[in-house]
């Protein structure tokens, strides 16, 4: 059942329709031209839109680096002004921490000037009022010496003659003993003399005179009080007449 191939013919050419091989070839190779021209025209069709695409891909790729830049700069400068506000805020730390040990220094050196003001003038109020029991014992010696009998009448004084001058030896032994201790306690009595001059911070004025001789006027004329010092502060001032 197979067609025979005209004479003449290539066997290839032909196959089992009967059909000439070389038709369908051509056929073949028609469709193919077909297709591969309609294929050029698309490509050259598409052409122009990949060469925009192409141009705008350039043109946003060109630009890219310009936006980059611009945020790159501002990070850079956010960056330099936050060092500037921190360099501020440690500066000022710095400041704050050098008054506050300067202050603590003070505070220290005001606290040992205290503690030591106190400790030495802590028997003040004491002293000042032991300041009239030395007054009465310095006038109490100062009678019983009065009246103290002459070594010429000793043998022929009475009983209470010999008392008195027990007494008076009492009285300044009592009285050196109290002078014992306000030394050792720093107390120390001052007394102003005629033709000293008048010192208001140690002495307090209590009348005017007329000036006696060898004193000008504004000098202490005389003293009716002994003043003291518990240490380099004045316990109590002098009591004193100015010369006028």
């Amino acid at each position: 059942g197979r067609a025979l191939a005209p004479a003449g013919a290539p066997r290839a050419l032909w196959n089992w329709r009967g059909f000439a091989a070389g038709d369908g070839g051509s056929a073949n190779a028609s469709s193919a031209g077909e297709g591969a021209a309609t294929g050029a025209g698309e490509a050259a069709a598409a052409a122009p839109d990949a060469a925009a695409e192409a141009e705008g891909a350039t043109a946003e790729g060109e630009g890219a680096p310009e936006g980059g830049s611009t945020e790159k700069d501002d990070a850079i400068a956010a960056l330099e002004a936050k060092i500037v506000e921190l360099t501020k805020a440690e500066e000022e730390s710095k400041k704050m921490l050098l008054l506050t040990l300067a202050d603590m220094e003070n505070l220290r050196e005001r606290t040992r000037r205290d503690k030591d003001t106190a400790q030495k003038f802590a028997i003040q109020g004491f002293a000042k009022d032991m300041l009239d029991v030395a007054d009465n014992l310095q006038r109490a010696a100062a009678t019983v010496t009065a009246a103290e009998p002459t070594p010429a009448s000793e043998g022929d004084a009475p009983p209470e003659a010999k008392l008195l001058e027990s007494l008076h030896e009492g009285v300044a032994i009592t009285e050196k003993q109290l002078s014992n201790v306000f030394r050792k306690y720093n107390v120390s009595r001052f007394e102003p003399q005629p033709g000293d001059a008048f010192d208001a911070n140690t002495a307090s004025a209590l009348f005017q005179i007329p000036a006696p001789e060898g004193v000008e006027a504004g000098q202490v004329a005389v003293c009716t009080k002994a003043g003291y010092l518990l240490h380099e502060r004045v316990l109590r001032p002098a009591e004193v007449g100015v010369a006028i």
